[in-house]
């Protein structure tokens, strides 16, 4: 683990533990059982999106991690976000700012970092935003390959739209409910805005407890030519505690 990645989990974990009137925590844990046409067989994942909410302040940090899958490293990567409500004629707006770091493989290392700006209505989620990749060698293999400085070792992607569209069935208030969404990212995933996702929601939620979730993903591998262009299907379990 390198000393950037150690002192950013310490800065979020001094934030999760420290107390304040406004403070919450919301911690879920989820697991993900997945194909697509890229993979022989079914790979199992394991998330953490850890949520501190303090006042109209919003910091998240996600992890992920390999459990069954054909990739030689069992660490996936991690998310760092942080977020503000605001106030737009009397409806609340969220922008946030965010940065991951995602290992492809062995020898590839993804990273992204953008914006965000989410917003409801009634029973409907919007959000929007871009992204900034960059796709480069790990260090280690830089070095065992003996690239010169200033050699270049990476692809750079200047921009990117982000987008997520969903619809709830019943109030959001509602012990149990069911939703769908349209998005181009999923957790550490983001595919380019012509690579759609569509997935469905479904929740319960106990009274003073925590909440249980199951979706199912389907992606393509091109503008909403789902039938021809099958690309994968991920489905997801998992449950989320408020402290």
């Amino acid at each position: 683990m390198n000393i950037v990645f150690r002192n950013k989990l310490f800065f979020f974990l001094v934030l999760f533990l420290s107390e304040g009137v406004y403070a919450q925590l919301q911690q879920t844990l989820f697991a993900d059982l997945g194909k697509n046409n890229l993979s022989e067989k079914w790979s199992m994942q394991l998330g953490s999106e850890s949520n501190y909410k303090i006042a109209d302040w919003n910091f998240n940090l996600l992890l992920q991690t390999n459990l069954i899958s054909e990739q030689e490293r069992d660490f996936i990567g991690y998310g760092l976000e942080v977020g503000k409500q605001v106030l737009i004629k009397e409806k609340p707006f969220t922008f946030s700012a965010f940065h991951q770091e995602k290992y492809l493989s062995k020898e590839l290392l993804e990273n992204n970092s953008g914006i965000k700006m989410s917003f409801s209505h009634k029973q409907a989620d919007f959000i929007f935003g871009g992204n900034y990749r960059v796709i480069s060698y790990t260090k280690k293999t830089i070095e065992e390959r003996g690239y010169a400085p200033g050699e270049n070792t990476r692809i750079i992607e200047t921009g990117n739209l982000m987008y997520r569209l969903g619809y709830w069935l019943k109030p959001r208030e509602n012990i149990w409910n069911v939703s769908s969404y349209l998005t181009n990212y999923n957790f550490l995933l983001i595919e380019q805005e012509t690579n759609p996702m569509v997935y469905l929601n479904a929740q319960y939620t106990r009274a003073k407890g925590p909440k249980f979730f199951a979706q199912l993903w389907y992606t393509s591998a091109g503008f909403f030519n789902i039938q021809v262009n099958y690309f994968g299907v991920l489905f997801r379990t998992g449950v989320t505690w408020q402290f």
